[in-house]
């Protein structure tokens, strides 16, 4: 059963850093354009969506992007989208990182509030590599890109997204494990604060049902205090008024004797 939890995963980077291929290892297909060129394939926001762990992942590439602002503008898009949850692939193609990618990089880096758990880097062409020049000497070469990368404490993916690579399976496995693991703790988070919210709605329900206790409690003793005042007053009133007696002759004369029995029982309750 698939869960009512959609996810993002956005690739974004430079022309010719390896996004769409990216995409179509993660994918399983070809589904983006992808060559060598000096003009961009990808000109429109292309998506698709997959199932992975019974969770629906859409991938989503981008255009390539060449100046800072253009972050914005799909960092905008994407949150105007109804997702769940939304993490960033920033691609660079190994051998050549640029000088603009760096900007890019800190850029969007910025935009996501410097949160590391949004955005992951993933370094293309990891295949053109060997023994004698390893990723680590490599991104010696790279000072600005290895010191952002140890100060944001960042994690990083390698793909090698030749056709026939048996590194492609491991390498989307890690990177598919670390979204959904992110997302899971999103999601906990979200019915953690759900829980909390509860609570306080609950706390403040049983508060205003004490205070309308207290108050309906108050409301009755004063009540209460008030019917006895005004007992008491009548008494009083009563009692300061002249008694008047009359002869139990008179009284049978005008009322009879049933006037007598009446008069009498008066008397007896102290009236």
């Amino acid at each position: 059963m698939v869960r009512a939890v959609n996810i993002a995963f956005v690739l974004i980077g430079t022309q010719g850093s390896g996004k769409s291929a990216t995409g179509n290892s993660i994918v399983g297909e070809t589904y983006f354009k992808s060559m060598p060129g000096t003009d961009p394939l990808t000109k429109t926001v292309k998506e698709v969506t997959m199932q992975w762990q019974n969770r629906n992942i859409t991938i989503i590439d981008t255009p390539p992007l060449s100046q800072e602002f253009e972050v914005a503008k799909i960092t905008n898009h994407m949150r105007s989208r109804k997702y769940t949850y939304i993490k960033y692939g920033f691609v660079i193609s190994i051998g050549r990182p640029l000088k603009i990618e760096l900007l890019l990089l800190e850029t969007i880096f910025r935009d996501l509030d410097q949160n590391k758990e949004d955005l992951v880097m993933i370094f293309s062409r990891y295949d053109d590599l060997d023994s004698d020049n390893p990723f680590e000497s490599w991104l010696l070469n790279c000072p600005i890109l290895d010191a952002f990368i140890k100060k944001t404490n960042i994690k990083c993916f390698y793909f090698a997204n030749k056709n026939g690579n048996t590194l492609i399976k491991d390498q989307v496995n890690d990177l598919m494990e670390t979204i959904i693991g992110i997302s899971n703790d999103v999601e906990h988070n979200e019915s953690q604060k759900q829980v909390d919210r509860s609570l306080k709605v609950n706390t403040w329900v049983n508060e205003v049902k004490h205070n309308e206790s207290q108050a309906n409690e108050k409301h009755l003793t004063n009540a209460k205090t008030t019917q006895t005042v005004k007992h008491d007053e009548m008494l009083a009133d009563v009692e300061s008024k002249p008694k008047i007696y009359v002869s139990c002759e008179l009284l049978e004369e005008y009322f009879g004797k049933c006037g007598v029995l009446f008069y009498n029982e008066m008397l007896k309750n102290g009236l």
